[in-house]
């Protein structure tokens, strides 16, 4: 990331809008409930880190922002102001130095990011204000979303994500198949992505809640 990627921010002030949170920013699981307390309290005293803002969305830092939010404190921010995939490849690499991943919980991570559509967003483009509608979301939504192929392939998504092709596979068959209290036991890191594609395909969803 260059210095010219980032550029300065502000403060959001107890009180003013939450801006939301950014796609790219979603790909990663937050913070875990029984983290929440210890983490609100290394916040107490001082925000070490500004929270990453790109085209108004938060890129990174949504955990503090929830924290500091909960303490009555201002949020200090900054821009990103580089491209979608630079964006993208900034996310991945905060996220992967700051956590313990298994290599499941990548490929979950890999299959997600091999369905996104990115956008244009050039260096001289001006970010956009804090809380504007997300970059992926159409201006009318009455007219039908037009369907377009992913910007990142499976492979390069599984080279992003330092996993095999194959694991990004059964991660695609858990998401499109799998129901949502399995697909969050693989994003915990509590059940292989291999087991959950195989609970996916044999069981109805019913069954598969009872078995995560």
């Amino acid at each position: 990331m260059t210095a010219g990627q980032m550029q300065p921010g502000g403060l959001l002030m107890p009180g003013a809008p939450r801006p939301k949170h950014h796609p790219f920013a979603n790909l990663f699981p937050m913070l875990a409930e029984d983290r929440r307390e210890t983490f609100r309290a290394s916040l107490a005293e001082n925000q070490n880190h500004p929270i990453v803002l790109h085209r108004g969305l938060i890129l990174d830092g949504r955990n503090r922002e929830r924290e500091l939010v909960a303490l009555g404190k201002p949020v200090a921010y900054v821009v990103f102001n580089g491209t979608d995939r630079q964006a993208l490849d900034f996310v991945k690499a905060e996220n992967l130095e700051r956590r313990d991943l298994t290599e499941s919980q990548r490929a979950m991570i890999a299959a997600k990011i091999a369905t996104l559509r990115l956008g244009d967003n050039q260096h001289s483009a001006q970010p956009a204000p804090v809380g504007a509608p997300s970059l992926f979301a159409k201006e009318d939504a009455s007219e039908p979303a037009t369907e377009e192929p992913p910007s990142i392939s499976q492979s390069d998504a599984a080279d992003m994500m330092n996993v095999g092709r194959r694991s990004v596979q059964r991660a695609t068959v858990v998401q499109e198949k799998g129901a949502p209290e399995l697909q969050q036991a693989v994003e915990q890191g509590r059940v292989a992505v291999s087991t959950a594609a195989d609970i996916s395909e044999a069981l109805p969803k019913e069954q598969q809640t009872q078995v995560a």
